[in-house]
């Protein structure tokens, strides 16, 4: 009997030990939640790091620290994407340290998560400052962002961050994706992946776009005088463009092109330019229509808003690497220009575009 007793007990006692075992496997295969963090200092990149953002699913927590894009959300918009953004101010030269604080925080509020960190690949001065604050084996995926559209093209490959790039699963976020693989094999031969930064915004429905317009600071009054069926065209002003050049050559193709002077105009300074120089008021001679849209606002937007230009005309951008060689009234170099090249190379530009 006592046997009996003894050998039902270890039997109970190994089942136990069993279904504790294959728990714990369970457990320890079982994925963690997932949490998103996102950091950067630059106009476009930030942008594409919104479009990702809002595509996450809503119950997974979000931190986001956009240096240019401090101005505030509706907490019924950040409640229902699940997004603490940080506190920053406009011009806060120690944005750094908040972020750092603002995101130690949100690391120990979910620290049994694993996270995918979005970075500026081209702000390596600022990578230790969040990846130390995140264990290495808590890192999902690490993203990287170009600068600017077509910053590996003009700008070129930076090696020095390898050791990075070997050390977590490394997501490479850019655009003209072919050209680039093609220029740098590297890209492959470290095993990373690569995202057409463009791709994912073909999934965003009208409601995350709304979403999107709140996170980047459109105003919807803006918005509303821009999709009335008109067609119109980009200004792109900078602090650096000769204005008497800039006319002469555009009064020559409005002379051509009378049609011009009719459609939308609108007028975008470069974020370092403040909001508008006295260009704005001699475009505003000349043409019927003027729609300034903040300096901060991305180019980009408009053409993920659905809202693509018929023509854009202006200083030396990055923002030419968006359009197509039809789009182009009219390209103003600046000294040394490093884009002239990569955008001929992929017949973006042409030198009769090119204001002398």
């Amino acid at each position: 009997m006592k046997c009996r007793y003894f050998i039902s007990v270890m039997f109970f006692f190994l089942v136990v030990v069993e279904l504790f075992l294959a728990y714990a496997l369970f457990c320890s295969a079982r994925e963690k939640p997932l949490a998103h963090i996102y950091v950067d200092i630059a106009s476009t990149p930030s942008l594409f790091q919104m479009v990702d953002l809002i595509q996450r699913p809503e119950n997974e927590p979000k931190y986001a620290a956009w240096i240019r894009f401090t101005h505030p959300v509706s907490k019924d918009t950040l409640r229902r994407i699940n997004l603490q953004k940080s506190l920053i101010k406009d011009g806060n030269p120690n944005y750094l340290n908040v972020i750092k604080k603002e995101l130690s925080a949100f690391y120990q509020k979910y620290k049994n998560y694993d996270f995918t960190i979005h970075l500026n690949y081209h702000q390596k001065w600022m990578w230790d400052s969040i990846l130390n604050i995140i264990p290495k084996n808590q890192v999902k995926n690490l993203y990287f962002y170009e600068d600017s559209i077509g910053y590996f093209l003009w700008k070129g490959w930076n090696a020095s961050s390898i050791s990075y790039i070997k050390n977590y699963p490394t997501i490479f976020c850019f655009s003209h994706h072919d050209v680039v693989l093609k220029k740098y094999p590297v890209f492959r031969s470290l095993h990373t992946q690569q995202q057409n930064i463009f791709n994912q915004v073909f999934h965003m429905d009208d409601s995350k776009k709304e979403i999107l317009y709140q996170l980047s600071g459109l105003d919807n009054n803006i918005l509303s005088k821009l999709v009335n069926g008109r067609e119109y065209v980009v200004f792109l002003d900078d602090p650096n463009m000769n204005i008497k050049s800039a006319f002469s050559f555009l009064d020559n193709i409005m002379y051509q092109n009378p049609e011009l002077r009719s459609m939308h105009w609108i007028y975008k300074n470069h974020p370092r330019g403040g909001r508008f120089r006295k260009t704005l008021d001699v475009l505003r001679s000349r043409v019927s229509s003027v729609i300034v849209i903040p300096e901060k606002i991305p180019f980009e937007l408009l053409i993920i808003a659905g809202l693509n230009p018929k023509y854009v005309f202006g200083y030396s951008s990055s923002t030419f690497f968006s359009l197509n060689q039809k789009n182009i009234l009219g390209y103003m170099p600046r000294p040394y220009d490093p884009y002239i090249g990569p955008l001929i190379d992929l017949g973006i530009l042409s030198n009769s575009l090119i204001i002398k």
